[in-house]
């Protein structure tokens, strides 16, 4: 048998590690594409409408009605690529919330901390715009 196979003490801690920064790796580039998503179709009915998209409920739930500017769905493959994305959100999240710490285990390597900490930069940022919400974007995707 190889001595380079054999097991060693450090090395699961160093596959675990590694695992978790994969994880963070995949759940930090399904996070970006749906906020590149949602932004795109922002944008989108932002130049084909010439004004910025709003929800029929205002800026929030307690905010007067009015009416909406456009519906999303009017945009066709592009609203549905962006509603395929948002069915994977919350495991996306959770996996993220999981993952991104474990990259910082010990025995970790530079690579995989650097990894899961964009993981939790990006994780942080796409969770204070899902809970702020600045411009009720998401109200308005999902109204």
């Amino acid at each position: 048998m190889d001595a380079s196979l054999a097991p060693t003490a450090a090395r699961p801690r160093g596959v675990t590690a590694r695992a978790f920064a994969l994880l963070s790796a995949g759940a930090t580039v399904y996070l970006a594409l749906v906020e590149l998503g949602l932004w795109s179709l922002v944008l989108r009915a932002r130049f084909e409408l010439g004004a910025w998209p709003r929800a029929s409920q205002g800026d929030g739930f307690l905010a007067p009605f009015v009416e909406a500017s456009v519906d999303p769905r009017e945009f066709g493959r592009h609203a549905d690529v962006v509603y395929a994305l948002l069915l994977g959100l919350a495991p996306a999240l959770a996996v993220g919330l999981v993952s991104a710490p474990g990259g910082f285990l010990p025995g970790a390597t530079r690579v995989a901390r650097g990894v899961c900490a964009l993981g939790l930069a990006v994780l942080a940022a796409v969770g204070l715009h899902l809970l702020l919400d600045p411009g009720a974007y998401w109200l308005w995707l999902l109204d």
